[in-house]
């Protein structure tokens, strides 16, 4: 099925894997369970997005706004947040595997109990 654009395909399917959502205003959305493995989250608006069990492994959300997001249980291995504004998210049990952290440092607290 062809979408008007991966917004919609995001809110219709709650998928959007490796879709280019750059700059897209997605705060204050519910997002929970939603799969955007890959996608290009580059400059997008999540303020205050509930990101609950959201899988974001390998996308991309370098200068994403992600202030208080709610990422509890969300899947960040491979994510890169350069410079993100996570000010306010709240990250418990998010699963962190070759994260690149809002200051560039890897994260691979959770790459030991990933592997297993």
């Amino acid at each position: 099925m062809g979408w008007a654009s991966p917004v919609d395909q995001l809110f219709s399917t709650r998928a959007c894997p490796e879709c280019n959502l750059r700059g897209q205003d997605l705060s204050n959305r519910a997002l929970n369970g939603a799969n955007l493995s890959g996608a290009n989250l580059m400059y997008a608006n999540l303020e205050e997005a509930y990101l609950y069990r959201t899988n974001l492994q390998g996308a991309n959300l370098t200068n994403a706004n992600l202030r208080n997001a709610i990422l509890i249980e969300a899947d960040l291995r491979g994510a890169k947040l350069i410079d993100a504004i996570t000010w306010g998210a709240v990250q418990s049990g998010a699963k962190f595997c070759r994260t690149i952290m809002p200051d560039g440092r890897l994260n691979n607290q959770d790459c030991r109990l990933l592997d297993n």
